[in-house]
């Protein structure tokens, strides 16, 4: 590989001042960082090696993987295959060799670890027209909403043995309303065969869906069954962040607005939704992180899953158990 090959934009002269890294180089970088470094750094670690080795790198990310005690292989998979290997990437391998000298590696040879040129104007444009989208589609959420009629039954409740908490149906998709505070941004549509999507362009992250009432001690969980579960269970009020990246970040704003709430995880089995947990558990955003542990022919990965294993008991102390 030369220089200008990966260097980009970088100009002939920074160029000649760092070495052009070599997969021996990449490979002791990467495992001078450890895996369980936190969900995000792990996805970045993850996009700068298929930037930069396309799918030979995965048996390496793969392998780096493996070291985690949260290291599942089908999710390391399914997230390799979401990667790009496009331009706009915000993470590239001089990532990976400035998380790898954070973490105490010096290499013999210099490597540029500055990070990728943004283009400000370009960031404030595109902002301001995602933010254009995510009112018109708030718009369009709302009025889907309003047409929607209240739901009594539907194939997904019968299937997850869950009450429908004031979720709504359309023809036959079951609704559930996405809000931060008290505005609705968007739609999450659940349909017989236990599909789910999103609006496409409306806004996701810090949205939400709230199951009872705002209780001294609250439940944050992922998906709508889950939550549905928690809240059957233990009576708590519950917050479905509806995706396991979201968690951290619903979890702040209840922190911020709700001060005196005592804030509670209940994480899927996932090595991802555990990592979401787990960063906002030592961020100190929540006092308490519990996921279910399933017997190794069972199968599952959510509460939900575990009371249809285990019955409403089990799963009540499984929930009251410190992790």
């Amino acid at each position: 590989m030369s220089h200008e090959t990966y260097y980009g934009q970088h100009n002939r002269s920074v160029a000649q001042l760092y070495a052009p890294p070599e997969l021996a180089d990449i490979q002791c970088a990467l495992f001078n960082i450890p895996p369980d470094i936190g969900y995000e750094n792990w996805w970045r670690v993850g996009a700068a090696l298929k930037l930069q080795l396309g799918e030979a790198g995965f048996s390496l990310f793969n392998d780096w993987s493996a070291g985690c005690n949260l290291y599942k292989p089908k999710e390391v998979l399914t997230k390799w295959k979401s990667f790009k290997r496009i331009g706009g990437n915000t993470a590239t391998i001089r990532t990976v060799f400035h998380l790898a000298i954070q973490n105490g590696w010096r290499p013999e040879k210099t490597f540029d670890t500055t990070p990728p040129v943004v283009d400000k104007a370009r960031m404030r444009r595109e902002a301001k027209a995602e933010q254009q989208r995510h009112e018109s589609k708030a718009l369009e959420a709302t009025q889907d909403w309003a047409r929607a009629k209240p739901c009594s039954s539907h194939h997904y409740l019968k299937a997850r043995g869950i009450k429908p908490h004031g979720v709504r149906i359309e023809g036959n998709a079951l609704l559930i309303p996405m809000r931060i505070g008290q505005k609705m941004w968007s739609l999450q549509s659940i349909y017989p065969n236990c599909s789910k999507w999103f609006m496409t362009g409306a806004k996701a992250r810090g949205c939400y869906f709230g199951i009872g009432q705002l209780t001294e001690c609250l439940w944050i969980a992922e998906g709508f069954a889950t939550g549905a579960t928690v809240h059957e269970v233990t009576g708590h009020g519950v917050i479905c962040a509806l995706s396991g990246e979201n968690m951290k970040v619903v979890a702040k704003w209840f922190r911020t607005n709700h001060k005196n709430t005592q804030l509670m995880i209940a994480a899927d089995s996932g090595m991802r939704g555990i990592a979401y947990g787990m960063a906002a558990l030592k961020a100190g955003i929540a006092s308490r992180l519990v996921y279910p542990d399933f017997r190794p022919l069972d199968g599952g990965s959510d509460w939900n899953d575990y009371r249809r294993h285990y019955g409403t008991d089990r799963t009540r102390e499984a929930l009251n158990n410190e992790q």
